[in-house]
């Protein structure tokens, strides 16, 4: 019998990119204040070295949050299913079982 328990594992998200760091990854920086900071990868800590500010670069979520570019799906409420558009290219497959809607569509 196997355990019910879920296993949840401790993410944390990266001090300039915002993206999730699982276990057993990242770069820890702790500054001389004690402040301490965690990155994804060297490329998200060269940045932060830098000083470069992650609302300007592309591929941070704090960049695409600020310019709305996709919702966070930690925020976002599920979406209802989209609509089905009736196209030319169906053939009245559509039409099936509705005789006005086929008389109609005939005229």
């Amino acid at each position: 019998v196997r355990n019910s328990r879920e296993v949840t594992m401790r993410t944390e998200l990266c001090s300039f990119s915002g993206r999730k760091i699982y276990p057993g990854h990242g770069k820890r920086f702790i500054r001389s204040d004690a402040k301490t900071f965690i990155f994804l990868n060297n490329k998200s800590s060269v940045h932060f070295e830098h000083k470069w500010n992650p609302r300007s670069i592309a591929w941070t979520f704090v960049h695409r949050r600020a310019h709305k570019k996709e919702q966070d799906p930690r925020c976002q409420a599920p979406l209802s299913p989209p609509c089905r558009q009736v196209q030319p290219w169906h053939h009245g497959s559509h039409l099936r079982g509705h005789p006005e809607a086929y008389s109609a569509h005939r005229h």
